[in-house]
């Protein structure tokens, strides 16, 4: 079972650790999106780029931690 499949999301998620992803949209490196990170309630716990939301603050909103 993924990550994905044990929080029953349905939408695509893409880890892209080496950014490689990234550059395939931005060549320039110069626009980043913006990420929001939502907990329960819809409550925005964090927002900024994707060095500014780690896994640690992703793990804690979680409802049960991932095997």
């Amino acid at each position: 079972m993924t990550w994905r499949n044990y929080y029953g999301l349905t939408s695509p998620v893409v880890v892209d650790t080496s950014g490689a992803t990234d550059l395939v949209y931005d060549p320039s490196g110069t626009s980043r999106p913006t990420l929001v990170l939502f907990g329960p309630g819809a409550e925005i716990i964090g927002f900024g780029n994707s060095s500014s939301i780690s896994t640690a603050d992703i793990e804690a909103v979680l409802p049960t931690a991932y095997p």
